[in-house]
């Protein structure tokens, strides 16, 4: 930090600084002192800098001036006064420099510890350690009565006050003595302060209200410590959120203070407290309190507490931490992540009906930026499980969050850091990181692999099922099903409990086959479940062609595309698959393809195609079980290596060919034996 002490020649600048340094009065020193360093308590250091109003060094004072971090402003006598508005301020803003500035009147002899802020009130030194009125004496940053409305005689201080009010960029307004060593300290703070603990962003001093920002930073601090969600915030909220900022109690005395000043305040009986806790009005009133008396220190403690950042926007840092996921592991919930979305489902079903209305679900998304994008996109919330009126369940609401972290963690992340896992979770210190867990690094996909082939999935419990056939196949039926609702969007994710009462999340994605081409899509697909019509002749005919179009190299839409169609053909290949014939409850008939359903999935080494329709329920749970099953055992749904040229054209053909010929022979065989 770099404070660059400016003012005419005479005002005491040198004085005031050897002053500071030496903690004594010194005579008889240098006109313009080498730069000074103070060490922080923090272990940072304070930089200093003396400066010359000569003409001949305004070069060396501008480039001073615009590498500082504050200005304080020095004047001691009305000629110095008066100049401070006739030149110092104009030169300041002429020059582009838009730094704060402490306004100093030196040199006054005689004086007790007064100061003046931007917020027009001046007082003594107090402390800004606690949420009430007492602390160590070392920050000056409180102030006892608000100097715009008092009777005050002090032509310094009204002069202070008219600048104030023309210039923004002045923080505060001391007086000052080397001499009697008055102020020097508190001065020097106040210059810390004004860079450390702005005011400007928080408080609008024409207005004397805080800025919008700030009453949206502490609106959504005051949401994590609603105990109940009742809009007030109990003794005991209070003396969390204390304990928490400032690491110390608030006793009962100061408690009792907060609340006097409040329901003495106007309007503060019927808005600030109820029944002895305080309403989120009491809560904004008490931080304009502390901004109006200088000890806008106390807000920023809360608000960096719960890492905020000067401009008012959480840290990118807390938001997303670094999370380290290697190639072929995935991000699911914690059971401490789990536990937490539970807690924060009951104590927003504020009806206690075992669901959540869009009411209660806008209300719990208060502190957030609304809906995450990605739920919207997936269709949320017809992509998770509904009771009779439409409202979340909680099976539902830990599907879609299970899904959400799978698919994209580092949002997910950020999401449980606005609705305060940090501060809600039942542990005093919580990482971020406990709400999730990074599985084991699996196998990479390699179907010619023996280890591959006989890897097993223990760790995980959320799979991703992509959803592919013809248009008509029954796709979004099934999709529906799975929800058990008329219609869903094109995801659906829900709970499945396999064999032995293990409890799976399954996502469904209905999708084209454009995603075969692409390695990211295919990277975070565990099955691919290939979905055909057994009513319909023609629609085992598409997925066969997609295996056609595979084995050649090519798909349909990019077959003068070498690169990607050698892509194509490895991504289709290599995902475990499971075919499904829908709409069994229908007369099923054959298909016109080169091979039966039954017998193509024989010639890959797969098991035949499950017949299921969505009118039989119980065929339905068996599908959805394999598809977990296949995932957790992907040699249960891999291609075997020596069984994918059958899926070429010519051998298809041959085969085609061979089985005609045969069929031929034999009928022209029994005609002839015919008498």
């Amino acid at each position: 930090m770099r404070v660059v002490v400016i003012g005419d020649d005479g005002v005491g600048k040198s004085t005031f600084i050897t002053c500071l340094f030496k903690n004594r009065f010194v005579n008889n020193i240098e006109n313009v002192l080498p730069p000074l360093f103070f060490p922080r308590p923090n272990g940072s250091i304070v930089q200093v800098i003396d400066t010359s109003p000569k003409p001949e060094l305004q070069s060396s004072l501008l480039s001073e001036i615009r590498h500082a971090s504050c200005i304080l402003l020095m004047f001691s006598d009305t000629y110095t006064a008066e100049r401070v508005s006739l030149f110092w301020l104009p030169f300041l803003r002429t020059s582009g420099v838009n730094k704060p500035i402490i306004l100093c009147q030196n040199k006054q002899d005689d004086l007790d510890s007064e100061y003046l802020d931007n917020s027009g009130n001046h007082g003594n030194s107090e402390s800004s350690e606690n949420l009430g009125n007492s602390g160590s004496s070392e920050n000056v940053s409180s102030i006892d009565r608000s100097y715009l409305d008092a009777n005050e005689t002090d032509e310094a201080f009204e002069d202070a006050v008219q600048l104030m009010r023309e210039y923004k960029e002045i923080s505060c307004f001391i007086k000052t003595s080397a001499k009697t060593r008055t102020n020097i300290n508190e001065a020097f703070y106040l210059c810390q302060s004004s860079v450390l603990y702005p005011l400007a962003p928080l408080f609008d001093a024409s207005t004397r209200q805080l800025k919008p920002l700030t009453v949206k930073a502490l609106s959504n601090i005051f949401f994590l410590y609603d105990e109940h969600q009742t809009g007030l915030l109990s003794r005991n909220a209070i003396q969390r959120l204390q304990k928490r900022v400032f690491e110390t109690n608030l006793n009962d005395d100061e408690h009792n203070v907060i609340l006097a000043n409040l329901a003495n305040a106007e309007n503060g009986p019927e808005l600030y407290v109820i029944n002895g806790s305080i309403t989120l009005a009491g809560f904004l009133a008490l931080m304009c309190m502390y901004c109006e008396q200088g000890r806008h220190e106390t807000v920023w403690s809360v608000l960096r507490r719960y890492h905020y950042t000067d401009s008012l926007s959480l840290d990118d840092a807390y938001l997303y931490p670094n999370v380290q996921v290697n190639e072929m592991s995935h991000v699911e919930l914690s059971p401490d992540g789990y536990q937490f979305l539970v807690d924060l489902f009951t104590l927003f079903d504020k009806d206690n009906d075992g669901g959540l209305n869009q009411r209660e679900l806008n209300d719990l998304f208060t502190p957030t930026p609304g809906l995450p994008k990605f739920w919207t996109t997936s269709g949320f919330p017809n992509s998770c499980l509904k009771n009779d009126v439409g409202n979340l369940t909680l099976q539902g609401w830990l599907a879609q969050w299970s899904m959400f972290v799978f698919l994209d963690h580092k949002t997910a992340l950020s999401y449980l850091a606005m609705l305060g896992f940090t501060i809600k979770s039942k542990s005093s210190e919580v990482d971020l990181r406990n709400a999730i867990k990074v599985t084991k690094q699996g196998r990479k996909r390699n179907p010619n692999s023996r280890m591959y082939r006989s890897s097993v999935i223990k760790d995980r419990q959320v799979f991703n099922c992509y959803v592919l056939g013809s248009k008509g196949s029954g796709k979004s039926s099934l999709l529906a099903s799975f929800l058990g609702v008329p219609e869903s969007s094109s995801v659906a994710v829900n709970s499945v409990e396999m064999p032995g009462g293990k409890q799976c999340y399954l996502i469904l994605q209905e999708v084209n086959e454009s995603v075969l081409t692409s390695e990211s899509a295919m990277a975070d697909c565990d099955v691919l479940c290939l979905c055909y019509d057994s009513s319909d002749p023609d629609s085992f005919a598409y997925l066969e062609k997609l295996f056609l179009d595979a084995r050649l190299g090519a798909s349909t839409a990019e077959i003068h595309q070498p690169k990607q169609t050698a892509q194509s053909r490895s991504l289709l290949v290599e995902v475990p698959l499971v075919f499904a014939a829908l709409k069994a409850d229908l007369d099923r008939v054959q298909q016109r393809c080169m091979l039966q359903p039954e017998d193509f999935a024989l010639k890959i080494g797969l098991s035949d195609p499950m017949h299921l329709s969505t009118a039989w329920p119980s065929s339905l749970n068996a599908l959805f079980a394999q598809l977990v099953e296949v995932a957790t055992h992907p040699g249960k749904g891999t291609i075997v290596p020596q069984y994918e040229d059958v899926v070429t054209p010519a051998k298809m053909a041959l085969e085609v060919g061979v089985i005609a010929v045969t069929a031929i022979a034999i009928a022209i065989y029994a005609l002839r034996r015919k008498p």
